[in-house]
């Protein structure tokens, strides 16, 4: 089997609560013990009632129809250890914080750099921590490019032996990290000999938009041996790619 390179962009609802489970322990740490007194306090109690919530949601203890009447249930069971460890964090630099003051904040940002101390050590290990829970975030916070099985033709009477080179065509020139139409994949191709015919996806939100040039570019046919025909959803689109002239096509040749 064919290998082929995609890249993989998460989804808006995944990254704004991974970007905010990373950047609400330091800033929250940091700015909480600043506030008047009134409102640090009030900052650290909501920071332990979320980590309550977090740690319900995370044993399972939440009801599903809440979960799921948020619009992003799936975020939330997907990320449901990051969250719990973020809002952890939060908790354990934002409650002593409040009432200690701007002192307790400065030995934990900043005590790692005295590791011979107590303050040190704790600061080191929240920093850890905090470094941990970033990497495990990564794929929810930016693209990132993946090595994946070219996928196989459907099953059937007419489908082709095998039309791996056409697949590792469209990744090298349309949909990979510098090609055409970048993220737009082709998929369930079958080949005919003188035809071949597909299914172009867009990524989640994107509608279909590579053209017949770029295709005919890529596997060295004119584009008007290129046909489009909508799919289920602007997302989808069937194309068919003919290898010989049409009937009644005019062939265009170079002079």
């Amino acid at each position: 089997m064919s290998e082929i390179t995609v890249i993989r962009r998460p989804q808006l609802a995944d990254q704004v609560p991974a970007l905010a489970s990373v950047i609400a322990p330091p800033v929250l740490g940091a700015l909480t013990p600043l506030l008047e007194p009134g409102l640090a306090a009030l900052t650290a109690a909501a920071t332990v009632c979320g980590s309550a919530a977090f740690a319900a949601h995370y044993v399972g203890r939440v009801p599903a129809s809440v979960v799921n009447g948020t619009g992003i249930g799936d975020v939330l069971a997907a990320q449901r250890s990051t969250l719990l460890g973020s809002s952890l964090l939060t908790s354990m630099a934002a409650v002593p914080g409040a009432f200690l003051g701007p002192a307790y904040a400065d030995a934990l940002m900043a005590g790692f750099l005295d590791p011979a101390s107590v303050a040190g050590l704790v600061s080191a290990a929240w920093w850890t921590m905090w470094a941990g829970l970033t990497i495990k975030l990564r794929p929810a916070l930016a693209a990132r490019k993946v090595r994946i099985t070219a996928p196989q033709p459907e099953a059937g009477p007419i489908a082709a032996p095998g039309p791996g080179g056409l697949y590792k065509v469209w990744a090298d020139h349309i949909s990979g990290e510098g090609g055409a139409h970048p993220g737009q994949h082709l998929v369930g191709v079958h080949d005919f000999g003188d035809r071949w015919e597909g299914i172009i996806e867009a990524p989640q939100g994107r509608s279909v938009n590579v053209s017949a040039e770029a295709i005919g570019s890529a596997y060295r046919v004119q584009a008007e041996w290129v046909s489009f025909a909508a799919g289920h959803h602007p997302g989808e689109q069937y194309v068919t790619v003919n290898r010989t002239p049409l009937p009644n096509a005019v062939v265009k040749r170079m002079p």
